[in-house]
């Protein structure tokens, strides 16, 4: 009899917690899909914000954003940032900002050494042409996450920010659910052809009205972005425009390509990366950052190309664009200067002289043996200029 009784104990106490258990199982699967569905809404938000920002803003999110990055300073625009389309565009590329030993350097007229583009060759003792040098600064934020402000750390502390400010508790308190959050993680997988956010977020949900419990952790939400593969594609196009002062920044590798809106703010340009295969809400995806004008590079004009002497009322005629016309008096000496000048931000160099010409060779000249000219470059905001020293002579 005993064993009886102890066997109907021991069976109708497991019936009951199978029962129990199937009614949890019931009571979590119709309550707890809302909170799941408003959690990844809440991160799907978040993600794409932040998608958008870094993006539109040339791979900074600001503290007053929810990012981690220093808001610039007002008296910073045009600086660090411009104004545009509701976003602080950062400056990705910067004019150069100190010499480079006496090889490159940053200021005219020297810049960007003062024998451009010929350099003289130690060993075969002759000048040869290069184009290649130092004509701005990179400033791209990384993207490895071990450096300070990376893209990724960017992100995702936006991101968790932003979902966790999105939650309304009280909403779920209100539908008879208790939620015990713990500590919310989010980790973020660029792959090749989209960009995945994965938040870890251990909660604890009660039944209030009948006690059940039930544990969710985990939300996921990917889209089409390939953020890497764009930022590999600024950093190459960046890399080349601060190197390479014949380089159009204008550029495609067939999916990705960039565009360039000139005088955005002053003569500053502002750069679009948009890629065919990323989009957010249906929306081409797009990368911007600010370029800050630069210099124009006037090519060294050789002794070797000026001739004469000329003579007393020798004629000095300018010929647009970039040439000048010396008539020699005597009829001996007269000669033309033929000028080059490039521009890293693709501008178009305008020549000019700070003498008013045509001139008129004057006995002044002749006495001390020389007439001396600038010649001058300008891209509008910046001019590189050479003196030159045309000789003369009485006759």
């Amino acid at each position: 009899m005993m064993f009886g009784v102890t066997y109907y104990i021991i069976g109708s106490t497991t019936i009951r917690e199978g029962e129990e258990e199937i009614a949890r199982q019931q009571i979590s699967a119709s309550k707890i899909d809302p909170l799941k569905e408003y959690i990844t809404s809440c991160l799907s938000l978040a993600s794409s914000e932040g998608l958008e920002l870094i993006g539109k803003q040339g791979g900074y999110i600001y503290k007053s954003q929810g990012g981690i990055v220093e808001d610039p300073l007002a008296g910073e625009i045009g600086k660090e940032y411009i104004d545009y389309d509701q976003t602080k565009v950062h400056y990705g590329i910067y004019a150069p900002k100190s010499n480079v030993g006496l090889v490159f350097f940053a200021q005219t007229p020297d810049y960007p050494w003062p024998t451009f583009p010929r350099l003289y060759h130690p060993i075969t003792g002759e000048y040869m042409e290069k184009l290649e040098g130092y004509y701005g600064r990179n400033k791209l934020p990384p993207f490895n996450k071990t450096q300070e402000n990376s893209i990724p750390e960017q992100l995702e502390e936006f991101t968790i920010n932003s979902v966790i400010g999105c939650i309304d508790w009280a909403s779920f308190t209100q539908q008879g659910l208790n939620i015990t959050a713990g500590e919310a993680n989010i980790s973020i997988v660029f792959a090749a052809r989209d960009v995945t956010f994965v938040l870890k977020w251990l909660m604890e949900v009660t039944d209030l009205a009948t006690g059940a419990v039930t544990d969710i952790n985990e939300f996921v939400v990917v889209y089409p972005v390939r953020l890497k593969k764009i930022y590999d594609f600024a950093t190459l196009i960046m890399d080349n425009d601060v190197t390479d002062i014949t380089y159009d920044i204008k550029a495609s590798d067939g999916l990705i390509t960039s565009s360039v809106m000139q005088d955005v703010f002053g003569r500053d340009d502002l750069v679009i990366i948009k890629d065919t295969d990323s989009r957010i809400l249906d929306k081409q995806y797009e990368f911007r950052f600010m370029r800050k004008n630069r210099a124009p590079a006037l090519y060294y004009i050789p002794e070797e190309d000026i001739e004469g002497p000329i003579c007393n009322g020798s004629l000095i005629q300018a010929v647009p664009p970039s040439k000048l016309n010396i008539v020699d008096s005597c009829n001996q000496n007269s000669f033309e200067l033929n000028f080059t000048a490039i521009d890293p931000d693709e501008d178009k160099p305008e020549f000019s002289y700070n003498k008013l010409l045509p001139y008129e060779i004057k006995p002044i000249d002749v006495n001390v043996g020389s007439f001396r000219i600038n010649v001058m470059v300008s891209d509008g905001e910046y001019n590189d200029w050479q003196e030159i020293t045309i000789p003369t002579k009485s006759g």
